[in-house]
């Protein structure tokens, strides 16, 4: 007899075995091999399966004497919900002849069901996609609460679905959090539950609700084996860089020295900066302004409207449409003088 152990709801699965001479022990033909000559029994019953649809019985398989196959589509639901996850099977074949002698025998067992899940069952009662009773499970509320749930249609091979649960109770109903995802529940439904995967527990204590949802908090506390400081600004860590392409870096007053060794990157920083777009200047700069203030100063200093009076001089914006700036100018035939710019 082969243990096909635990196999998917809905697939086609295939049990071989041998026919022999009851005398010499050589390979001998299953005569008269048909369906009806399968039994399937469910979870320990006595009764069989009532049908032999989605049955197939071959002798001689591959035209190898003595060589027979039974196929069972666990998706036939001839003989309605016989076929469930959870439930235990074994299959019998016979009376069959053999060498002339009518003999019965076990071939094979098997579970319906998804290797790794807690629990697998069936949906036995529907209220509505995310409310419905399982046919078996725990009697302990929320015993599968933030489980997840796969949803197996009964009488189909590749129509699954999957949900989150929210609610479990006592009396096996279940709440789902949504609609389930690419399935519409009924009655019958095979149903698989997996653990969950939040992380709620970590080296033995609780995870805190994270401040903004579905985003964990963080806490560093160790780094490479050391404890971590307390940040001097809170809620922002200290950083010290100890390393840059594999040498130390040194220090002066608490400032870290670059020394950039790449070329490829001194290329990229230089033309990062100037390839840096300028915006046309509003005023001559404060002697204090930025580099960049003034290289927008000389920019337009240097290419725009210059108007000039006896007495002043005005700096019109790029347009000619706006005085940007006016410098006074006087002349006593013995000294010109050219004010500051206004800013």
């Amino acid at each position: 007899m082969i243990d096909l152990g635990m196999v998917k709801p809905g697939r086609t699965i295939r049990i071989p075995f041998g026919s022999y001479d009851g005398g010499t022990g050589a390979s001998a033909v299953a005569s008269a091999f048909v369906a009806a000559d399968i039994k399937i029994y469910k979870d320990g019953g006595t009764v069989a399966r009532a049908s032999a649809s989605g049955i197939t019985a071959t002798t001689t398989f591959s035209s190898i004497t003595g060589i027979n196959t039974v196929f069972i589509d666990l998706a036939d639901n001839t003989t309605a919900n016989f076929y469930e996850a959870g439930s235990e099977y074994f299959v019998i074949v016979g009376p069959i002849t053999i060498d002339a002698q009518t003999v019965e025998f076990p071939i094979g067992r098997f579970d319906i069901g998804y290797v790794g899940a807690v629990l697998n069952t069936t949906i036995s009662a529907l209220t509505s996609q995310t409310s419905f009773t399982l046919e078996d499970g725990s009697a302990i509320t929320d015993a599968y609460t933030d489980f997840l749930l796969l949803a197996h249609q009964l009488d189909d091979e590749f129509d699954i679905g999957y949900g989150f649960i929210t609610g479990y109770t006592s009396g096996r109903v279940v709440t789902l959090s949504a609609d389930p995802v690419a399935r519409v529940l009924a009655v019958g439904d095979h149903i698989a539950l997996f653990l969950p995967a939040n992380v709620e527990g970590w080296n033995a204590a609780p995870v805190q609700v994270p401040t903004v949802a579905g985003v964990p908090n963080v806490d560093v506390t160790q780094w490479s084996g050391t404890a971590v400081p307390t940040p001097t600004t809170t809620g922002v860590p200290d950083v010290n860089v100890e390393r840059w392409l594999d040498a130390l870096v040194t220090l002066s007053a608490s400032v870290p020295d670059v020394n950039v060794q790449s070329s490829d990157l001194t290329a990229a920083l230089v033309n990062l900066i100037w390839d840096e777009a300028m915006v046309e200047t509003t005023g001559a700069p404060a002697i204090t302004g930025s580099m960049r203030d003034f290289m927008e100063w000389w920019a337009a200093l240097s290419r725009n409207v210059i108007n000039q009076t006896a007495t002043l001089t005005t700096l019109r914006n790029d347009a000619d449409a706006v005085d940007l700036s006016t410098s006074i100018v006087s002349d006593d035939a013995t000294t010109f003088i050219r004010g500051e710019f206004s800013t």
